[in-house]
């Protein structure tokens, strides 16, 4: 930063009025330091000590020691206001950094992907899925207010005569949908006030899709893409190696049929919520629902019944 001085004829810094002498000063703040004003002299031809420096500037400037103490004083001053405005210009900064910081902290805890879980009682401390449309609840109790954080929402697939009672009885009101008895019907719940009415949600129910039919194979890779029931009769014993397109919230039900004789069904490491299908009977019918909630094998959740 380049500063000039005006130094009037009493050898006070002046502003506006024609000035006796002026002197430039360069300053630097951080970064690499430029060269003194003392070694400037010295590359311009001079020599000598610093104190033969200040004598021939005092005796080139026409002002006295004492004038030019003042100015320099003064300047020192006046660049030591500017360092400190900088520093709390910097501090305001960063407390704003910080500030956007926690609120981004904050909204991406709000925004966490959904995770499946189980049990009765529809909790809304952040995103959860109770379910989902291959292994629904048959049975849930109600919306719970403790720990919920406003706006926060929580999906059930239920499959059910009726909507449970416990719903109404903790303050909620329905925004959309109808519930159909004895399907699968997707409940989007949110936690939208601490007074009544506590709780909006929303009733959907799954378009039906028509069936694909697979071709048997002893070795077979589902595409977890396909949202349609698949269906295969088997010819003999299969392994399900791991499926393709592995992606939160892919899901797939799948429809094996025994062929003549007992047969044996292989899959990989999904996470079964009921044990891995033991061997299928011959003439009867394996029934599988798998969910993702992630990318990789392993965030498979998986499901069976087997026609008695």
């Amino acid at each position: 930063m380049r500063v000039q001085i005006a130094i009037g004829g009493d050898g006070a810094i002046v502003d506006g009025a024609t000035p006796r002498k002026n002197i430039e000063v360069n300053i630097t703040r951080d970064g690499q330091n430029g060269a003194s004003a003392y070694q400037i002299w010295l590359d311009g031809g001079h020599e000598g000590t610093p104190e033969d420096f200040l004598a021939w500037l005092q005796a080139n400037s026409g002002v006295s020691q004492e004038d030019l103490d003042q100015a320099v004083s003064e300047m020192e001053a006046y660049t030591d206001g500017v360092a400190a405005d900088l520093q709390l210009n910097i501090e305001d900064v960063e407390d704003e950094v910080n500030a956007l910081a926690a609120e981004v902290d904050l909204k991406l805890d709000k925004t966490e992907p959904s995770t499946l879980f189980t049990g009765n009682v529809m909790q809304f401390d952040k995103p959860r899925s109770y379910g989902n449309w291959f292994s629904p609840l048959s049975a849930f109790g109600y919306f719970s207010t403790s720990d919920a954080v406003l706006h926060t929402e929580s999906v059930i697939y239920y499959n059910a005569s009726a909507l449970p009672s416990g719903i109404l009885n903790t303050g909620s009101t329905r925004i959309g949908g109808d519930f159909v008895p004895n399907v699968v019907n997707k409940i989007t719940a949110r936690y939208v006030s601490t007074s009544n009415p506590r709780f909006e949600y929303t009733i959907e129910q799954r378009n039906p899709e028509t069936p694909i039919t697979l071709t048997y194979a002893s070795t077979f890779v589902l595409d977890m893409a396909i949202r349609a029931p698949q269906l295969m009769t088997l010819g003999g014993n299969i392994t399900f190696n791991t499926p393709t397109n592995i992606t939160p919230g892919a899901e797939i039900s799948l429809v094996i049929t025994g062929g003549a004789a007992t047969h044996t069904v292989a899959f990989p490491a999904f996470k079964w919520m009921n044990g891995s299908p033991p061997s299928l009977p011959a003439g009867k019918e394996l029934i599988v629902w798998l969910f993702s909630k992630g990318t990789t094998v392993g965030d498979v959740i998986a499901s069976y019944t087997i026609q008695s």
